[in-house]
């Protein structure tokens, strides 16, 4: 029958969990998504280990938009995490003011930031959206049974943590937005540059909390 066989869906959810909470699984054969009694048998056999995200993003399992699946929303978090990781160490690439004291190509950290996209195109940042892919995971632990994972998820610190990574991004993609308008040769260029990485420096470090409590939930 149908819960003879781990369901694509089980082993997707696995894949991710594995390189965002290192886990060891007890592997029985049954559906994820199986509504009868040995299900739970299953959830209360499966045991997670805290690890650190990958050093690499990957897109194997890109949460499509408006998608509340708890494998891609995870994996989404952590390829946004690492992409930002990225931004903040070689922001002097892309905090560039010319030789005329104007600001440079500042889409060019817009697009990393999901801030712009190419027309009438999705943004392919995994930044792009990712307070969706957050409260997808706050969803699903609300809805957790004892035992499940994320069950036990600090849901509170978890929501907080949401709501300032998705002020931060979109202040620093404003402040980089801006640099595009201000007088060339001002102060306010580098001003509005060191504005832009303060927000991203603070979204890295909510990232980070958002890591912890995830390894939290083993």
């Amino acid at each position: 029958g149908a819960c003879l066989t781990i369901s694509s869906e089980m082993m997707a959810f696995k894949g991710v969990w594995f390189m965002l909470v290192s886990s060891s699984l007890v592997a029985n054969g049954l559906a994820f998504d199986c509504v009868r009694p040995n299900r739970r048998a299953f959830l209360a056999t499966t045991t997670f280990a805290p690890t650190a995200w990958a050093a690499s993003a990957s897109t194997a399992l890109a949460r499509a938009p408006g998608s509340s699946d708890v494998a891609a929303s995870l994996e989404q978090i952590k390829d946004a995490s690492v992409e930002l990781r990225k931004l903040q160490s070689s922001w002097g690439d892309y905090a560039i003011i010319d030789a005329e004291g104007r600001a440079g190509d500042v889409d060019r950290a817009r697009r990393i930031l999901g801030g712009v996209s190419p027309q009438n195109l999705a943004s392919s940042s995994p930044i792009y959206k990712v307070e969706n892919a957050l409260k997808a995971i706050e969803r699903a632990a609300t809805n957790a049974e004892e035992g499940q994972p994320l069950a036990n998820l600090d849901i509170e610190e978890f929501s907080e943590a949401t709501e300032r990574i998705t002020f931060q991004l979109q202040k620093a993609d404003f402040q980089l937005y801006s640099c595009a308008f201000a007088p060339g040769g001002s102060r306010q260029i580098k001003e509005l540059y060191a504005q832009a990485k303060e927000f991203i420096d603070r979204s890295v470090n909510d990232f980070g909390v958002i890591e912890k409590l995830l390894a939290a939930t083993a």
